[in-house]
């Protein structure tokens, strides 16, 4: 059974600093797929052209990427795979440094813009991705990433520091001014401080990671700045709304490595001699009275694995909400006891993330194992894939509908050539007469 939810669409912005360890690479997508994000940009994925399609996971149906070297630099945008989404051009820098995709999202045209800009105060680098962005015009802009620079010494740095803006910063104001953009974090939190970079050489927090865009502003209905765990740098995250139906199969599969788990195992033991006790097998067959129980332990594991896994999530909502004050109050204080007490509450995160990532990795295993000597189904599942993503966002001109005696044939005029385009099995015959049919 599938139904559809209406749910909030979430962009994401993370610098994730290397993404060649399988294992943190695991970890980094299912964190963003637990947060619910829908396009998410990555920086600093340390990843060649050959390695980049490893992010084209579960969830992830497109991936643009300008690729770096094993060990610097690298951006990609990666675009759930129930997001309709149409590129038109994509503008990569052979560096690395930052990727345009413009296309339409959602049937309203739009460009991502993802940068990891240089640390050194390169004035040319805003002044190009300023241009590239004023000659795609028509289409709504969002920039995000890891510009690598204090807009405003005194609010987005722990220890303020007085002295003459960067050349950088002067064109990234330039660039904003010119193209209407706005930080959108400040925006809707004028007068918080939070940070989004820890240097521990320097013991000092900066916010260096932005989203700017003009559009959506006014649609954003929240902008939230992660914590430290992964990387040095902290996820942002921009919420546009619930403009997403998003498909929900209810459809159940078993959770295998439950089997290691000395609870769920009681849970059976128990859940089968209560059976036993309460069923008695005189007055029916052995298999009417076996497939029954395999239907009773059946509801008893539904409602057993939503249980567990709620309240694996839950402690890691508490030890997120622990972090954040943690980092809020070292902010502040710079003590070495707060920075122990950081230490290890992101120790047991990391410890919860590597079980869910151990977990995804054992599924991809198991799943090939179990189609590994049928080909056919294998090949008959990636098709699928493949044929969901090669879905029409939108149709512009007008529908022509032609009923014949057999079949129905449904062409696409286009409103320029005038051409008509269809797709038929028969030929022949059929196709003079349906000429015919509309030369009258």
């Amino acid at each position: 059974v599938t139904q559809s939810l209406q749910t909030d669409f979430k962009i994401a912005s993370w610098n994730v600093k290397g993404l060649n360890n399988g294992i943190k690479r695991k970890k980094i997508l299912t964190y963003l797929k637990l947060s619910r994000v829908y396009i998410a940009f990555i920086q600093e994925m340390h990843m060649c052209k050959s390695e980049a399609l490893k992010l084209k996971c579960s969830w992830v149906g497109k991936v643009f990427y300008s690729p770096g070297t094993g060990k610097s630099r690298g951006v990609s945008v990666l675009i759930h795979k129930a997001v309709s989404f149409a590129e038109t051009k994509v503008i990569t820098d052979k560096g690395g440094r930052f990727i345009l995709v413009y296309g339409q999202l959602l049937d309203t045209p739009i460009i991502l813009c993802n940068i990891y800009a240089p640390n050194a105060d390169i004035l040319a680098f805003f002044h190009n991705l300023s241009q590239y962005l004023l000659e795609l015009e028509g289409a709504q802009i969002v920039v995000g990433g890891d510009f690598n620079q204090i807009l405003d010494q005194d609010l987005d740095r722990s220890l303020p520091r007085r002295g003459t803006e960067s050349k950088s910063v002067v064109a990234i104001r330039q660039m904003t001014s010119d193209l209407g953009l706005n930080d959108i974090w400040w925006t809707m939190h004028p007068e918080g401080r939070e940070y989004s970079f820890y240097s521990p050489p320097h013991n000092v927090y900066t916010r260096i990671d932005y989203f700017i865009s003009e559009a959506l502003v006014n649609n954003s209905i929240d902008s939230s700045i992660g914590n430290i765990v992964f990387s040095d740098h902290v996820p942002i995250f921009l919420c546009l709304g619930n403009i997403l139906q998003i498909p929900q199969s209810r459809r159940w599969h078993l959770n295998v490595s439950l089997i290691k788990d000395s609870g769920f195992i009681k849970l059976i033991r128990d859940e089968i001699q209560f059976y036993k006790q309460t069923n008695n097998r005189e007055d029916t067959t052995l298999a009417t009275w076996w497939d029954a129980m395999k239907a009773y332990l059946r509801g008893r594991i539904i409602s057993y694995a939503p249980f567990k896994k709620k309240a694996a999530n839950k402690n890691i909502i508490t030890l997120e909400a622990k972090l954040k004050a943690l980092e809020a109050v070292h902010s502040h204080t710079k003590d070495r006891v707060t920075l122990n007490k950081i230490v290890k509450v992101k120790y047991k995160l990391n410890v919860l993330y590597n079980r869910k990532a151990e977990y995804a990795l054992f599924r991809i295993n198991q799943a090939y194992w179990e189609m590994g000597e049928k080909p056919s189904r294998l090949l008959a599942y990636r098709l699928k894939q493949k044929d969901s993503m090669n879905h029409i966002p939108g149709l512009k001109g007008t529908v022509l509908v032609v009923p014949l005696t057999v079949h129905t044939f449904v062409f696409h005029v286009n409103a320029r050539s005038k051409s008509l385009q269809g797709n038929w099995e028969r030929t022949g015959g059929l196709l003079k007469n349906l000429l015919k049919r509309l030369k009258e």
